[in-house]
Formats: C-alpha cells, sequence, structure tokens
C-alpha cells in the first residue's frame, strides 16, 4: 500500500513541475488573430512558426523558451511567441515561411527572418539589435572595450556628423552585427573620424581596421586616350563590411558558413572533436590544437587575406572537400573564392601553419584541390542531398519513407508498367507458337 501512496505523490510532483513549467513560460501561443494584431501594435513581435510533427521544431522548443525568459528578464519590449501552422494556415501564407522551424522578427515597418544558429546566445542577440536603433552611442573609450568584451566584434563610427554610407550599411546589416557611434577622437587607434571595425580579446589583442575610401587597385585604371589615371576604386562599404563582419578567431557553424564563403578571404580552419551536450572539446589533444589556431590568429602579422576559426562540423567541411575527414584534430585550409581546399589531416607544428601562412601570402601555396567547376558542383549538390536525406532520416524515419518512399513506389509502378509488362507476358505467346510449329511437323 505504502508503494502505492510513495508513487502517487511522485506522479503529483512531477505533473506540478510540468503544469509549472508550462504556465511560467514566456513563449506566447499565437493563432489567425496575430494577423490582425501585428499591424496594428507598435510592439516588436519575435515569432517561431513550427509544425508538431518537426524534429528540428522539437529540438529548438527548450532553446526557444529560454529565449523568452532571458529577454523578458532584461525588460525588452519583444514579445515572443510562437505558431502551429498546421492549424493556423493564413499565416504561412501571409510571412515568409519556407520551412519549419522559421523565426521572424516582425515589426510594424519590416520583417527579418533569423538565419543563425539556433542557441540561446545568437537568438536573443538578434532580437537585442533588432529592436533598438541601428546605430547605438558610446560614452568614451571605455565603452569601447566594454562593448568589445560583449560582442568580440563590432563597427564604430568615430565623429560627427555619421556619415551616410554607414548609416545605410547599419540600417541593412543591423540583424548581422552591431553598430556604434561616439564623438570622441581621443581613445587609442580611434584618432581620426571615420569607420571603423574593432575585433578580438582584450585587452592585448584588440584589431583595429579604419574603412579606406580608396583602395590601390591591382591595376591601374586607364583613361579615354590611353594614359593611366592615378584615381583608385573606392569600395562600397558593404563589401568591406562582409570582409570583416566576423571575429579574428571563431567557430564556423552551419548559420555561418555560407557567409564566411562570401569574404573572398581564405579560411584557415582547425577541424576538432566537440562534445556537444557539455560544450566542450573531446581531450587536451582537440583543445591544444585549436588553442595553437587561436593563438596564431591573433598574432599573425599578415592576417588581413585571412579568416581564422574553428569547427566540428565535418559536415560542413566535407560538403566542400567531397571526402570524410578521418583523423581528428585536421587542418583545412579553405579558399572562398574558388572553392578549392587543403586538407593535411592530423595535428600539424606550429611552424608548419605559418609556413603555409607565408606560402598563401605569396601565391606560392599550389597544393590546392577541388574547385568550383560545373562537374564539381554536381557532386557537391549531390552530397548535400544525400547528408540532408541522411539527417532527416535521423530525425524522423517515418515521416522520410513516406516522403520519399511513397513516391518512389509510385515512380517504380510507372516504369515497370511501361517497360516490364509486355516482356513478361510474352512467354505465354512464344508457347503457344512453340505448339503450333510442333503440331505440324508432328
Amino acid at each position: 500500500m505504502w508503494r502505492y501512496w510513495i508513487a502517487l505523490i511522485s506522479l503529483a510532483v512531477v505533473w506540478i513541475v510540468v503544469q509549472g513549467s508550462v504556465s511560467g513560460s514566456r513563449v506566447y501561443e499565437l493563432s489567425d488573430r496575430f494577423l490582425d494584431i501585428y499591424k496594428k501594435d507598435s510592439r516588436s513581435w519575435l515569432v517561431k512558426f513550427y509544425a508538431p510533427w518537426c524534429h528540428y521544431c522539437r529540438q529548438l522548443g527548450p532553446v526557444y523558451m529560454q529565449v523568452a525568459q532571458t529577454l523578458a528578464n532584461e525588460g525588452s519590449e519583444v514579445v515572443v511567441g510562437r505558431i502551429d501552422c498546421t492549424r493556423f494556415t493564413a499565416v504561412t501564407t501571409t510571412f515568409p515561411v519556407k520551412g519549419f522551424p522559421t523565426i521572424l522578427f516582425i515589426h510594424p515597418d519590416y520583417i527579418v527572418e533569423y538565419d543563425g544558429d539556433r542557441t540561446k546566445e545568437e537568438i536573443t542577440d538578434f532580437a537585442r539589435r533588432l529592436s533598438g536603433p541601428p546605430i547605438r552611442p558610446l560614452l568614451d573609450c571605455k565603452s569601447v572595450d566594454e562593448s568589445l568584451w560583449r560582442h568580440g566584434v563590432f563597427f564604430l563610427h568615430i565623429g560627427h556628423p555619421i556619415s551616410d554610407n554607414f548609416t545605410k550599411t547599419a540600417g541593412k546589416y543591423r540583424s548581422l552585427n552591431w553598430f556604434y557611434h561616439l564623438n570622441s577622437t581621443a581613445c587609442p587607434g580611434l584618432t581620426q573620424p571615420g569607420s571603423y571595425v574593432i575585433k578580438g580579446k582584450l585587452p592585448d589583442n584588440k584589431i583595429i581596421e579604419r574603412f579606406q575610401d580608396t583602395l590601390p587597385l591591382a591595376e591601374p585604371l586607364s583613361t579615354s586616350n590611353g594614359e593611366e589615371s592615378s584615381i583608385s576604386k573606392s569600395p562600397s562599404m558593404n563589401e568591406w563590411l562582409r570582409k570583416e563582419m566576423f571575429p579574428q578567431f571563431g567557430k564556423v557553424t552551419s548559420g555561418n558558413f555560407n557567409r564566411l564563403l562570401k569574404t573572398g578571404k581564405i579560411l584557415i580552419l582547425s577541424v576538432v572533436e566537440e562534445l556537444i551536450p557539455v560544450e566542450r572539446l573531446a581531450s587536451g589533444k582537440h583543445q591544444e590544437f585549436r588553442d595553437l589556431l587561436e593563438a596564431i590568429a591573433l598574432t599573425y602579422e599578415d592576417r588581413k587575406p585571412f579568416i581564422f576559426g574553428w569547427t566540428s562540423s565535418l559536415d560542413l567541411v566535407n560538403s566542400i572537400t567531397l571526402h570524410s575527414i578521418r583523423t581528428l584534430p585536421s587542418f583545412v585550409v579553405i579558399n572562398s573564392s574558388d572553392l578549392t581546399y587543403s586538407v593535411r589531416e592530423g595535428s600539424i607544428p606550429p611552424q608548419d601553419i605559418i609556413d603555409i601562412l607565408i606560402s598563401l601570402g605569396r601565391g606560392e601555396f599550389d597544393d590546392f584541390s577541388g574547385g568550383n567547376s560545373w562537374w564539381t558542383r554536381i557532386r557537391r549538390a549531390l552530397f548535400d542531398a544525400l547528408v540532408s536525406f541522411v539527417n532527416m532520416y535521423q530525425g524522423n524515419p517515418v515521416l522520410t519513407l513516406l516522403l520519399f518512399g511513397l513516391p518512389l513506389s509510385f515512380f517504380a509502378f510507372i516504369i515497370y508498367s511501361a517497360f516490364f509488362s509486355d516482356m513478361l507476358d510474352a512467354p505465354d505467346d512464344e508457347e503457344e507458337e512453340l505448339v503450333e510449329d510442333h503440331e505440324k511437323k508432328d
């Protein structure tokens, strides 16, 4: 009898905990009425569009609740909600929902889709950036260091007034980066008015790069009369931002990999094994190799052509190299301008890394494979399709078999009916002809 009461009390405790977590959630469950509300409401909304059967939606659920709680604790005015698109189908045609889950920041004047990593920190930062002004003021030099400590990389305009280029760029890219303004020109490294990117680690490894309005061309321009012009081509601030928006050393993930490939720089990566549930690397050997590359990234002088980073996602690297890396840690170089690559499996000494960087800087490194030819693109597309199928099957095998098995079965039936049904009927006719011929001979 006492076992019965213990079991009953245990179930009651579990029920209370579950009910408390549900009732205490800061995520609002929305319906079709949201279509009438959001345009009339001056507040900003962070909305997750999901389907109950979606494996990735269920994975995102706990993280999304943490995002809502964090924003609420900060006193943010952003309202966090979610909507079941299988019940309220009208929302999928009103908003740009192309798959599940989709996260949108919805303001009466604009809608921005989140395409980064599905982590609490990244999603929360996304909501913070879009909920405030595109450019935020800094008071003094100490605020610059505090912003670097918080973000790792940000863009800063020095002097007054703020340039139109910086204002337009901030409005366009504020979903991806932080933009600030400081009137003073008394901070170390920030003594000239203009636009800067600040990245690195404090206090000794702060990297400051100023946007130059004019940069020399690889080849001089020619005037109409054939004479070389002294006028330099001015790169757009958009191009400059796309190249400098990443930290000097950071984690390469599915959320930022495509943007990294658009920088035109050379990616220098350490590929290591990560124990994701506990957020640490698999062993001291992996940690040591990652720290080695980080130290080189922060101290190597001619670092401008490179972006350094680390990754534990073999799918990302294999999608470029088109083969499976078997030994970890490994050292990978990817030229984002033409998608050529070089792989060194296993740890390599620091001097070998330095020698590779020197060769790359001189244009003397010829150990590249791959490329961006049509045949390579087709192979990459097939490889990515196979990886997506495997991931989908691992997430929801029953749904995957239904989505792919039924169409393939139907297609196989059509092929069978068109090409093989006559062949199976043919032996009966041939047998009758053989019997007739035999009777005539008798």
